[in-house]
């Protein structure tokens, strides 16, 4: 059919539109590069360097082979961990530890991280590493929020995991750039087409030194908090993926500076008013305690991120493994028991308000080992690499 007279010319003005607005935009991306001159490909963060390098999908990742210090490296597959055998052994039986700094060991060396202790404490004593029957891998990478686990998680697949263990509260440690809520959902898309882009480039690294003097001033670094809702969809999809895989999963409510008796509680100005109050636990002991909590969860899923408090997240974590019958290790009361028995002036937990001392390591290592042996004894393992 023919078109018509009237159709040809709204095809003709729209197609000169295109080709008036892709010439405007190389015009200006032409003058983008001639007066900004070289900028540098994104995501650029300022502390991404050393053991760390961009990644164009989880923003940063380890790299292999960086070194640590006192001969210590990033392994070949992205772990501050021994190097892994390829492929794996057929009697050996591999757990993966998902999480943040935490886990990774800030602070400490890695042979006093409860990743490396409880690999001892499992193994025969005096057996090397790469001899070991039970190995855990130390999966943590600074900063990384749950979004970023699920993706670590993804890329271990095929080391051939017989369990998982989850050591994760909720942030992305990422003061000049995307919030996880907005790139795992739409960020990482734009990043991808655009990253190549000068004029881009140039707007993100405008709106992050406009964003620098508010961090700088000290806004609260929550601010970049994935939203509880989001967590929590996330820990479900967590818990099935690694289901998918046959593998367990367990679960390590992180302790705090705040958890020990005497500390200042934690206040959160940002909770508006009128909702279910926060329980003095965050961890389900019967139904109706979980009920409980799932209440006050629900109702902040429709506030704002800021409106979660860092024990609300606690509690989704819990909660989250007490429905789904996992183990979960309640970090928060190993440390107030360990200084009940001795004070932390005379033997320090943590380092700062969240990281482990290599005391703090040791009874999280502790705490881990009855429930890691109750599953090695019925636990065969699987295939790897």
């Amino acid at each position: 059919m023919a078109t018509s007279p009237k159709r040809r010319s709204m095809l003709a003005r729209l197609a000169l539109s295109a080709v008036v607005t892709l010439l405007v935009i190389g015009a200006v991306e032409i003058g983008v590069r001639l007066i900004a001159g070289s900028i540098p490909e994104l995501p650029q963060h300022s502390w991404i360097s050393g053991q760390f390098q961009v990644d164009h999908h989880v923003k940063w990742t380890l790299k292999p082979g960086a070194t640590m210090g006192q001969g210590e490296h990033i392994n070949a597959d992205g772990m501050r961990d021994h190097p892994l055998a390829d492929p794996k052994p057929d009697a050996q039986i591999r757990v993966l530890v998902l999480g943040d700094s935490s886990v990774f060991g800030a602070g400490v060396d890695l042979e006093q991280t409860f990743t490396q202790r409880l690999e001892l404490a499992l193994n025969p004593p005096g057996t090397p590493s790469a001899d070991r029957r039970i190995q855990l891998l130390n999966g943590g990478i600074p900063g990384y929020s749950t979004y970023q686990v699920l993706e670590r998680l993804r890329r271990s697949a095929h080391l051939g995991l017989d369990g998982v263990i989850l050591y994760n509260i909720s942030d992305s440690q990422e003061p000049e750039g995307w919030n996880d809520d907005l790139w795992f959902h739409y960020g990482a898309p734009v990043h991808l087409v655009l990253r190549h882009a000068a004029m881009y480039r140039w707007a993100h690294r405008r709106v992050r030194q406009r964003a620098k003097p508010r961090t700088s001033a000290g806004a609260d670094p929550t601010t970049l908090r994935v939203h509880i809702r989001r967590y929590r969809e996330n820990l479900a999809t967590l818990r099935h993926e690694v289901g998918d895989m046959g593998a367990a999963l367990f679960y390590v409510v992180p302790p705090m500076s705040s958890d020990i008796p005497g500390a200042a509680p934690m206040q959160n100005p940002y909770e508006p008013p009128g909702g279910p109050p926060r329980l003095p636990s965050y961890l389900p002991s019967d139904d109706a305690t979980a009920q409980s909590l799932q209440q006050r969860l629900a109702w902040l899923e429709g506030q704002p991120a800021l409106a979660s408090s860092i024990q609300d997240y606690r509690s989704a974590l819990a909660l989250d493994g007490y429905r789904g019958g996992l183990p979960v290790v309640d970090g928060p009361a190993v440390f107030q028991a360990a200084w009940a028995e001795q004070p932390e002036a005379e033997r320090p937990l943590l380092l700062d308000p969240v990281h482990p001392s290599p005391t703090g390591h040791q009874l999280l290592a502790d705490a881990l080992q009855p429930a890691l042996e109750r599953w090695l004894s019925t636990q065969q393992p699987t295939t790897g690499r």
